[in-house]
């Protein structure tokens, strides 16, 4: 059997996203919630075919309430069966080999006419889900489906005529098993004879036997696991029926579940994004689908907020800030400064956030948003990163620096958090400026904050002396919004405060140089 997919397509182009891209924007919870395989929650859409595929899809599913939970119920059992396939106890049996297989051929037909009948049933306009549904009925009218039909009836036509068996049991001289043998099977369930039931019943209450008081008897027990033993015996009692056996065991030893499982691994991405979708939507705060654009460097949305922040029970939507981001070809360079704990981090993480779950296919948190695909997302978050104890933790960032800039090209998305934090401010910054100037002169890309206020000056001063001029309307200076000195949270474009702010600063804690010596 072979499904459409419903995640990539036949042209699809995809790159792989690495683990500390994810780490360093603070997703991992929400990949926690995306459930999903690795292969499909690290692969990043490369063309715009299959991201705009994706989305049609996810609006399907959005539009068709209960759509989504009937196919995951329809699909979910296919996990128990996967260690049917790794089952040492075929070996034992055939007869057990025959069982699973009949447990798993019944689910994967019951599953497939099942799917047929719900995908039948909602009205679905996404191309991806129309040739789902075509694809599953294909399948209904294959020769290999008609043909496990038959041959799954005529299986339980043998199965059913079994009802019982009878077990003979050889006793040594101390009156204990030594081989136990089935020696008939039947067509009828044992009952045993009303008489003796009669006799053990007036054993239970109490009475003597063999001049012992018996508290309780049962002569009759339940079977609670299955002795592979006797299979193996029951096995050999249907020997007149070898050779249809035989001929099922070749037929359907390989039944793949693949298919079904790929499915339910891909209906169950769309799932778990709806439901985070939901949530937020729950919450009062803007999901979007983003518009998907070949203008060169486009990171634009309105009303966005890191969704790290806003699927924690802590936060009400409330405390969310909404904010703006404007890159394009022109301006593609962008530094960020402003207060500690202003949120440059949490707005540099909502960045990359956004450009991912774009080219994941996913709708994302902002209200209105058009991005251009990157062939990479690189992040040097120092912070989350283990000092290297022969380079000390700023060697240990400038050599993480440049292994991820060697990665990146002109069309890749560069973010950069509190990077180059040396134990001298004058190396700090000198390291800083070069590591910008680079970046810009290969095109790439950034989005850098930095607790550096100089440095927007210091790399606009550098720009000339490395013929670089041309560039200095692409370097975009970003502050966070202070009112009544405290951070907004809001990011507006804007000279870093640097000196000026310090002043401020001095001025509210009454430490500048004139009030301390304005009495002496």
């Amino acid at each position: 059997m072979k499904f459409e997919s419903i995640l990539w397509l036949e042209s699809s182009i995809k790159n792989t996203i690495e683990h500390k891209i994810i780490e360093n924007l603070n997703l991992e919870e929400v990949y926690e919630q995306l459930l999903s395989n690795d292969e499909i929650l690290y692969s990043l859409c490369m063309d715009i075919q299959t991201i705009e595929f994706r989305q049609s899809i996810l609006k399907d599913f959005m539009m068709n309430e209960g759509l989504l939970d009937e196919l995951i119920h329809c699909l979910e059992e296919f996990y128990k069966l996967k260690p049917l396939y790794h089952s040492d106890l075929y070996k034992v049996s055939n007869l057990y080999r025959i069982i699973d297989m009949l447990i798993t051929m019944e689910k994967a037909i019951s599953s497939l006419e099942e799917l047929d009948q719900i995908l039948r049933y909602y009205r679905l306009e996404s191309t991806g889900l129309v040739a789902l549904r075509d694809s599953v009925y294909a399948n209904l009218l294959t020769n290999e489906y008609k043909s496990m039909k038959s041959d799954l009836k005529e299986i339980h036509y043998i199965f059913n005529t079994i009802k019982g068996a009878t077990l003979s049991v050889s006793m040594t001289s101390g009156m204990r098993p030594k081989f136990a043998q089935v020696t008939q099977v039947d067509s009828h369930q044992y009952r045993y004879p009303k008489a003796f039931r009669h006799v053990s019943d007036a054993l239970a209450d109490d009475q003597t036997f063999l001049d012992r008081r018996i508290s309780s008897y049962v002569p009759v027990f339940k079977v609670q696991k299955m002795n592979y033993n006797i299979l193996e015996e029951i096995e050999y009692a249907l020997r007149d029926h070898k050779e249809k056996l035989e001929k099922f065991i070749k037929a359907y030893e390989r039944v793949d579940i693949k298919p079904f499982i790929q499915l339910y691994e891909e209906i169950a991405f769309y799932s778990s994004s709806h439901q985070l979708f939901k949530k937020m939507e729950e919450k009062g705060l803007p999901i979007t689908k983003p518009e998907i654009v070949e203008k060169e460097s486009c990171l634009e949305f309105t009303e966005g907020y890191n969704i790290n922040l806003a699927i924690k029970d802590t936060f009400d939507a409330e405390e969310i800030v909404l904010n703006e981001f404007h890159m394009d070809g022109n301006r593609k360079f962008f530094l960020i400064t402003g207060a500690n704990r202003g949120g440059k981090t949490t707005y540099t993480q909502c960045i990359g956030q956004i450009q991912l779950m774009a080219q994941l296919g996913l709708f994302v948190p902002a209200k209105t948003a058009r991005i251009s695909l990157v062939d990479t997302i690189q992040s040097h978050f120092p912070a989350l990163e283990k000092e290297s104890v022969d380079k000390g933790k700023f060697g240990r960032e400038c050599e993480l620096f440049v292994e991820n800039f060697k990665r990146t090209t002109g069309r890749s998305l560069m973010l950069l958090n509190e990077s180059f934090a040396g134990t001298s401010h004058l190396e700090s910054l000198s390291v800083a400026t070069q590591g910008v100037l680079a970046m810009m002169k290969a095109g790439t890309p950034f989005v850098f904050n930095t607790h550096l206020h100089e440095l927007y000056e210091e790399v606009l001063g550098e720009l000339s002396q490395k013929d670089l001029k041309h560039l200095e309307n692409s370097l975009i200076s970003m502050t966070t919004k202070m009112e009544h000195d405290k951070s907004t949270y809001y990011m507006i474009e804007q000279e870093p405060l640097g000196k000026s702010y310090a002043r401020e600063i001095a001025l509210k804690y009454g430490v500048t140089y004139e009030q301390l010596i304005k009495d002496m």
